[in-house]
């Protein structure tokens, strides 16, 4: 897991295909109708910590906040605006065979995630193995792809640090780059740090 780390793109005009609340200040971002940025993360989280009594998600865009659930003491970072005698608890997103799919804030990210990927000329897939066992992603991955308006699927990148993952990437997507070198290694190409 990669935290977004950047100062090109402030964390107010970040989509993460929900609402979420920031961890030092708690003021409320609502999703940018005209964002410089979409993350959709279908899978695992460090940044995420979530109130499991009104559903609010806290987002880090500078890293990791999972520690703040493992501390004993309750406090601004690690409670929510609605209770502060309740901890926030890790907003992890599971293989599929134990997904919750009622979760709103998922949801959200799904329908977010599949409407721009059918439209995307373009699809940067870091880090994530594809097992065969998450088939709720496969589902998706592969829905999106067939659903793609007329003549325009979109180019499929995958980058990894090593070839684990490739069969899994070729049997659905036969025509994809799969690159090794990481996701440093992909930006450098691009011309961003």
């Amino acid at each position: 897991e990669h935290a977004l780390r950047t100062t090109a793109v402030p964390p107010e005009a970040i989509d993460m295909g929900f609402d979420w609340r920031d961890p030092d200040s708690g003021i409320e971002h609502t999703r940018p109708q005209q964002p410089a940025l979409r993350i959709y993360k279908l899978h695992g989280s460090s940044d995420l910590l979530r109130c499991r009594c009104c559903g609010y998600v806290y987002f880090n865009s500078n890293g990791s906040i999972a520690h703040q659930v493992m501390r004993k003491d309750l406090d601004h970072g690690n409670t929510c605006h609605c209770r502060d005698d309740l901890r926030l608890e890790l907003q992890i997103v599971s293989p599929s065979l134990v997904r919750d799919i009622r979760d709103a804030n998922l949801l959200s990210i799904w329908r977010s995630a599949l409407e721009w990927m059918r439209n995307a000329e373009e699809w940067v897939i870091a880090g994530y193995s594809l097992p065969p066992e998450d088939l709720a992603i496969r589902s998706l991955l592969l829905h999106a792809h067939a659903t793609a308006p007329k003549g325009n699927k979109p180019r499929i990148s995958v980058v990894q640090v090593d070839d684990k993952a490739r069969p899994n990437y070729r049997v659905l997507f036969p025509d994809c780059t799969y690159r090794t070198d990481g996701l440093e290694g992909f930006l450098s190409d691009k011309g961003e740090s």
